[in-house]
């Protein structure tokens, strides 16, 4: 498959670049395309792929190109996707998918209507305890659901090369880091479902600062969907403190413990009992972070040639792009 590349800063620098080189290697791709505001930095990633094209991020799609990889911030991806898909080329969206659901539904029914694929690249959804855990709740185990509570925290030091963090509504917390938290507690729950409808109240909402990029975030959400007992989550974010990063869900039967970073196992505490809960994973279950990058694109790839259904199909979130919306807007209201 030949990629091209809309986006090349950091991410797409430190964690997809030495993931297409060995893709490349391997002769799975080829990248055609590289394409940037910053046309240094659209250079760079396009001389070390050995592209052919680099320039703006206005650069019409490569004719040569069969998907592309969209890597621009949020405000961007809808655009970018529908241009890719009108030249009926595969796409492949870094996280989050765009600014609403209505724009998420926008793009699943584009990609249906030219016979293309629209991924989501939300790697955390290959983490063996995630995986685990949706297993386990679907089939029952802990029983009547009372609440969850999700927490994610650290001082942040990302690489930035722009102040799109300090200034872009789309540049905080909740955008950032709290995308995978919150989708992650979406998947586990099975709340992810294509067409299924999710209802969301929030009942309080606090942010620092108040007006979005926010890098101190707290919610306490009601969350119902058909044929689902009405369920309290609660959500905490930050930037500027460590915080236990895990799920915590609250049942009848005991509590499930599902870390935010890569883990082999949920821990079920029942009592004073604990249990390592691990499921059957295929032999290539990551085993690092950059194992679940390469997941994704090998799902991409896989989604791509088979037509199969993907856990990262874009109708899948949804659900969480118009959550986001909401708890981004200042009052909650999206």
């Amino acid at each position: 498959m030949i990629y091209d590349i809309v986006g090349c800063g950091a991410v797409v620098r430190t964690y997809h670049v030495p993931i297409l080189r060995d893709l490349a290697r391997r002769r799975l791709i080829a990248v055609h395309g590289c394409f940037d505001l910053d046309a240094a930095a659209a250079a760079t990633v396009a001389a070390t792929l050995g592209a052919r094209r680099h320039g703006g991020a206005d650069e019409p799609p490569s004719p040569e190109a069969d998907a592309v990889l969209v890597a621009t911030p949020p405000r961007s991806h809808a655009a970018v996707a529908r241009r890719y898909l009108a030249a009926g080329k595969h796409v492949l969206v870094e996280k989050p998918l765009v600014e609403s659901a209505e724009d998420a539904r926008d793009l699943v029914r584009q990609a249906q209507e030219v016979g293309r694929r629209i991924l989501v690249a939300h790697f955390r959804r290959f983490y063996p305890s995630l995986r685990t855990a949706r297993r386990f709740l679907a089939t029952g185990g802990l029983g009547r659901l009372r609440r969850v509570e999700a927490t994610e925290g650290f001082r942040w030091d990302w690489p930035a090369s722009s102040s799109y963090f300090l200034h872009d509504a789309h540049g905080g917390v909740l955008w950032d880091t709290g995308a995978h938290v919150v989708d992650m507690l979406l998947y586990a729950l099975s709340l992810d479902e294509p067409g299924r409808e999710l209802e969301c109240q929030i009942c309080e909402l606090n942010k620092r600062p108040p007006r979005e990029p926010s890098h101190e975030f707290r919610a306490r959400l009601a969350l119902r969907a058909p044929g689902v007992p009405e369920l309290e989550a609660r959500l905490r974010l930050s930037r500027g403190q460590a915080l236990a990063g895990a799920l915590k869900f609250y049942g009848d039967a005991g509590v499930l413990i599902v870390p935010t970073t890569l883990a082999p196992a949920a821990t079920l505490l029942r009592g004073s009992e604990r249990f390592e809960l691990t499921g059957a994973e295929p032999g290539n279950a990551p085993l690092d972070g950059v194992g679940c990058f390469v997941l994704e694109h090998l799902e991409f790839l896989s989604a791509c040639s088979t037509g199969e259904p993907s856990l990262l199909d874009a109708d899948r979130f949804v659900a969480l792009s118009g959550l986001l919306a909401r708890l981004g807007g200042e009052d909650g209201r999206g």
